[in-house]
C-alpha cells in the first residue's frame, strides 16, 4: 500500500449502506403503525429533529426481539463486496468504524450471522420489554444535540487528530457527517445532498466500487 505515512480512518453508515435495505424501515413497515411515514416526512422537511423522529417512530413498533431478528435474518443481507472490502482494509491495518443512527444490537446481530461482529460499532442501543421498544441514546458527545447518536463528532474528532477521514453513506442522517469528512462515498439521498451542496464525493453502487476507488485513486496517491 502506497502513501503509508498518511493516516486513514474509514467510517461507514450501516443501514442501506452495509446492508441491502434499511433494517429499521423494514421493521417499521412490517411491525409499526403506518403513521411512522408521516413522522419520517416531517423529519425530511425539517419540521422535527432526528432525535424526536426516531423516538416517535420506535414508539409505533410492536414486535418481540426474537420475531424481529428472525425477520431481519431472512430478509436483510450484506451489500455486495463488503466482506472483501473489510478483509482488504484489515489486511492493510486501516481503522474501520461503523457509525449508525440505528441500533447496535441490530447491527451486531446481523454482522454476527456472517462472523463479522468484531467490527467496532457506534450507535444507539435498545431497551425491549415484550413487544415494546425504547431508544437508549448513544453515550457519546454530540455537536448540535439534534441526534441520539452524533456521527459527526466521531468524524470531526478523528480529522482533528490528523487522520484523513473517509465516510461512506447513503441516507439523510449521513448528510451532516459527510460535511466533516475529507473523502465521501455517496449514493441515493446522500448523493443528492452532495450534489445540491457542492460536497465533493465518489459515487458507488456497492463495496466493490468503493474498494476499487480506494485502491486506485485514494490510497495509491
Amino acid at each position: 500500500m502506497k502513501n503509508s505515512a498518511r493516516r486513514y480512518v474509514i467510517f461507514s453508515d450501516f443501514d442501506g449502506t452495509i446492508t441491502t435495505a434499511d433494517t429499521l424501515v423494514y421493521l417499521l413497515d412490517n411491525y409499526g403503525d403506518p403513521h411512522w411515514w408521516d413522522i419520517e416526512k416531517s423529519l425530511l422537511r425539517g419540521e422535527m429533529d432526528e432525535k424526536e423522529a426516531l423516538r416517535r417512530e420506535i414508539d409505533t413498533l410492536c414486535v418481540t426481539w426474537d420475531t424481529a431478528l428472525e425477520a431481519l435474518y431472512n430478509n436483510i443481507k450484506l451489500e455486495a463486496g463488503f466482506a472483501d472490502f473489510l478483509k482488504w482494509i484489515q489486511d492493510n491495518k486501516l481503522p474501520f468504524i461503523i457509525l449508525s443512527g440505528g441500533f447496535a444490537e441490530i447491527s451486531r446481530a446481523l454482522l454476527g450471522k456472517y462472523d463479522l461482529d468484531h467490527i467496532e460499532i457506534r450507535a444507539n442501543s435498545l431497551e425491549i420489554s415484550g413487544d415494546r421498544w425504547r431508544v437508549i441514546p448513544a453515550g457519546r458527545p454530540k455537536i448540535k444535540g439534534r441526534c441520539d447518536h452524533c456521527k459527526s463528532f466521531s468524524v470531526k474528532e478523528m480529522r482533528e487528530d490528523g487522520y484523513t477521514t473517509i465516510y461512506i453513506g447513503d441516507g439523510s442522517n449521513d448528510r451532516c457527517p459527510a460535511t466533516y469528512a475529507n473523502i465521501v462515498f455517496a449514493k441515493n439521498d446522500l448523493e443528492e445532498f452532495c450534489k445540491q451542496n457542492d460536497v465533493a464525493y465518489y459515487h458507488y453502487a456497492d463495496f466493490n466500487d468503493i474498494l476499487k476507488i480506494i485502491q486506485s485513486t485514494i490510497i495509491a496517491k
